[in-house]
C-alpha cells in the first residue's frame, strides 16, 4: 500500500505510467538543482571577484547576466531532454514501442517551466537580495518534499499547490 501511495496508484492508474511519472518528477527535481546552481553561478562569480575583470571591459552587466542565463536555460533543456530520452529509450527497448521515446522526452520537458521558475527566483534574489540566495535551495527542498513525498505525508492541497511542480 505504501508503494501505491508513493506512486499515486489511486483510481486504477497504470503502474508503468505511475512509475515513469514519479521517475520523471525526480529527474525534474534534480534538473532544477542544476537550474538553481547555474543561476546562482553569477553570484558566485561576483563574490569570488572573477566578475570584476569581465565587467571592467566593455561587457555590460546586463549582457554578462543574460549570457549566464542563456547557459542556465539551455542547460536545463538539455538535462531534462537527456533524462527523458534515457527513460524513453529504456521503456521503448523494454516494450518494443519506439513511440515511447518522444512521449517521455516531451513529458520530461513539460517540467521545464517549473525549473525555470526556480531559476528565475535565483536570478531575482541575486539581483535584489544577494544575501538571501540560499532561499532558493530551501524552496527547491520544499519542492522535493512536496513532489516526492507529498502523497505519503498526506499534505493538504493548498500546501502541495505552492510547488511549481504540482
Amino acid at each position: 500500500p505504501e508503494l501505491g501511495d508513493a506512486l499515486d496508484l489511486a483510481g486504477g492508474a497504470d503502474p508503468v505510467d505511475a512509475f515513469f511519472r514519479t521517475a520523471l518528477l525526480i529527474l525534474a527535481l534534480i534538473a532544477a538543482g542544476f537550474t538553481v546552481g547555474s543561476a546562482l553561478r553569477l553570484r558566485g562569480e561576483e563574490t569570488a571577484g572573477r566578475a570584476e575583470a569581465l565587467l571592467a571591459t566593455a561587457l555590460s552587466r546586463t549582457r554578462w547576466m543574460l549570457g549566464g542565463l542563456l547557459v542556465t536555460v539551455v542547460g536545463s533543456v538539455l538535462v531534462l531532454g537527456a533524462g527523458g530520452l534515457g527513460a524513453g529509450l529504456a521503456h521503448g527497448i523494454a516494450t518494443g514501442d519506439a513511440g515511447q521515446v518522444l512521449r517521455l522526452v516531451l513529458v520530461a520537458l513539460a517540467y521545464l517551466p517549473a525549473a525555470l521558475v526556480l531559476g528565475g527566483l535565483a536570478t531575482l534574489l541575486t539581483g535584489w537580495a544577494p544575501r538571501l540566495t540560499l532561499v532558493c535551495w530551501a524552496v527547491l527542498t520544499g519542492c522535493v518534499v512536496v513532489g516526492w513525498m507529498g502523497g505519503l505525508l498526506d499534505l493538504p492541497a493548498a500546501v502541495a499547490d505552492l510547488s511549481p511542480y504540482s
